[in-house]
């Protein structure tokens, strides 16, 4: 549903889309890096920044048409609100809107790499050494020895 005023110019009829206007102008700055302190410094209804998805975001003059009501945006102000953003069913016009109010990218804080880091040496190790080839030899087995009770009761 996109709503459209008309507007009567010298006899030719001109159709506007609210959304497009809202969202025309101003392209994301996805070069700009902040930290995640100097977001956090951003927590007042007056300054409302967030990161969602490693993306930095200035939603201060989004507070009163957010549909959510401003209470949602600046309960998460000044921190990483990926997941409150993900919780919540958010159409394509709404995600495609959000490119206007980006300022920047967060870097990564040390806990946020240690975590990656852990994660990707679990799965090297699940993938790779004596583990992971005993699992896989272990599903191989299995799928044979299921294969052969099934037809072997024929």
């Amino acid at each position: 549903f996109r709503a459209v005023a008309h507007a009567a110019i010298l006899g030719q009829v001109l159709s506007i889309d609210p959304f497009t206007i809202m969202t025309e102008g101003k392209a994301p700055d996805t070069t700009t890096v902040y930290t995640f302190d100097e977001v956090a410094k951003h927590n007042t209804e007056e300054d409302v920044w967030m990161v969602i998805d490693g993306k930095v975001y200035d939603v201060t003059s989004y507070l009163e048409d957010h549909p959510g009501g401003i209470d949602i945006l600046t309960g998460v102000a000044g921190t990483d609100a990926t997941e409150d953003f993900e919780a919540v069913s958010h159409s394509k016009p709404a995600i495609e809107q959000m490119a206007q109010f980006q300022v920047g990218v967060v870097e990564e804080s040390p806990e946020k790499l240690e975590k990656k880091a852990a994660k990707k040496s679990a799965t090297a190790s699940s993938d790779s050494g004596l583990g992971g080839i005993v699992l896989k030899v272990g599903l191989v087995v299995a799928v044979i020895g299921a294969y052969f009770v099934a037809t072997t009761k024929k």
